[in-house]
């Protein structure tokens, strides 16, 4: 090898020197290491109370009892109650994975811009076992998936990663414990509805056995299972809409509650649920072992305070579809009744005497009424359904062995249903509005 290949040579391998340490440099500007927090990184053993300030918002302190899985929180402000174990355990999640991105500002003006001023942000104060403070920040708004974060006493605004924001900003009551019961559903062995109608008693022995009526103020001789299952579903895992702190459970109406629902579980032990006054969807309720006035919705109240007559079956019609001879179906509300009789001819239907085009609307319907079930009994007598006068509607199947169902639809709708009544009977159902439409047929369409 010459000395000009020797030179070459050198002078390649010190441009490729150049050249590996050039690539590997950081840019200019980029910091070598692990990028500063703004916030110190906390871990859970560190975080035993947590201060949510916000402006024009009740103040949350939240504190711990305990270390590790035997810890729990509870809050101190705005009233002394248990905290909800989710929101908790989520606000410690969010605060030991802080993790963050870019510096966005280091100016005071742009503060109030990424809502993480004190008129708008929520200003977060975290102190360990011995009270000291571990963290002190502002949550401010979301921005493209990042949370920004200001540092108590500083003008700098982080990016925190991820939409965090939500476990901070919850109202007063969403950080408290709404349950009202918790068991488990299969240990209901006796059961007590009082309502104004009268009290029903349910037992069984075991959670493999049949509810049945203890005492009713009527007699009832087909459970409507479905009913008690509902009711045993709502009351197993009950939690409350909201806390009425402020009401007294007389101005509750729960001195003299317009309902109770009391149970015995497997254990022995017995509890007790009162039912006060409402306001529109909002009821008030407390249990009978303490005075803490809940709301609960409308649609819960409706599982639980059932009459006596509401454990009864519901079922309207019960027959083999091959059974009917023929359906009529007359529609009274409008100027000039129109009807139309179905006759089953063959495996085909004809409609006054004349073939239709299809037939599988028919045994579409057909199927429905041969299982006719009400969606609930009625909450109004007939004239509030309009069946005291002219019905809206009048069904009529009739079989083979001549047995025939007659059923009249009230043309009032109340409360998201319609009064239904069989012909002959005292009893009326209550029937959703989808239902009305698996079950009556336009007559003037068979014609």
């Amino acid at each position: 090898m010459n000395k000009k290949t020797l030179m070459a040579l050198a002078v390649f391998i010190v441009l490729g020197g150049l050249a590996w340490y050039v690539l590997k440099k950081p840019p200019k500007g980029q910091r070598v290491g692990e990028r500063p927090r703004p916030v110190p990184e906390l871990k859970q053993d560190d975080i035993y109370k947590v201060t949510l300030a916000r402006k024009d918002k009740k103040t949350i302190v939240l504190v711990k009892s305990g270390d590790g899985k035997k810890a729990t929180w509870s809050l101190e402000q705005p009233v002394k109650y248990k905290a909800d174990k989710f929101a908790a355990e989520q606000l410690v999640d969010k605060l030991t994975k802080l993790s963050f991105g870019d510096l966005v500002t280091e100016q005071q003006k742009n503060h109030a811009q990424h809502q993480v001023d004190e008129k708008s942000g929520v200003h977060v104060t975290v102190a360990n076992k011995a009270g000291k403070t571990v963290a002190d920040l502002w949550i401010g708004k979301i921005v493209s998936g990042y949370t920004m974060v200001r540092p108590n006493g500083k003008n700098g605004v982080w990016q925190a990663a991820g939409p965090i924001a939500h476990a901070f900003k919850k109202d007063a009551k969403d950080w408290r414990d709404r349950t009202i019961f918790k068991f488990n559903r299969h240990d209901f062995r006796h059961i007590d509805v009082t309502t104004a109608a009268g009290t029903v008693s349910l037992a069984r022995k075991d959670k493999k056995a049949p509810w049945t009526i203890e005492k009713s103020p009527r007699p009832i001789k087909d459970i409507e299972k479905s009913q008690i299952s509902g009711m045993v579903s709502s009351l197993y895992s009950l939690t409350a809409y909201s806390f009425a702190d402020d009401v007294k459970p007389a101005d509750a109406g729960l001195d003299k509650p317009q309902g109770s629902v009391s149970f015995k579980l497997a254990d022995g032990k017995s509890y007790t649920l009162h039912i006060g006054k409402n306001k529109k969807d909002d009821f008030y309720v407390k249990r009978g072992d303490s005075d803490q006035v809940f709301v609960i919705k409308r649609y819960t109240v409706d599982q639980l305070m059932k009459r006596p007559v509401d454990f009864r079956s519901m079922k309207i019609m019960s027959f083999k579809p091959d059974d009917v001879v023929s359906m009529t179906f007359s529609k009274l509300n409008i100027k000039k009744r129109d009807q139309v009789t179905l006759t089953r001819k063959g495996k085909t239907w004809v409609g006054d005497g004349k073939k239709i085009k299809s037939d599988k609307k028919v045994k579409t319907t057909l199927s429905v009424l041969s299982r006719l079930r009400a969606d609930r009994w009625a909450h109004y007598d007939a004239a509030a359904y309009g069946l005291d006068k002219q019905p809206s509607w009048i069904i009529t199947v009739t079989l083979k062995d001549k047995t025939k169902y007659e059923l009249k639809i009230g043309e009032t709708e109340k409360d998201g249903f319609y009064g239904a009544q069989k012909t002959g009977e005292k009893d009326l159902y209550a029937l959703r509005k989808y239902k009305l439409g698996q079950i009556t047929l336009e007559p003037k369409n068979f014609k």
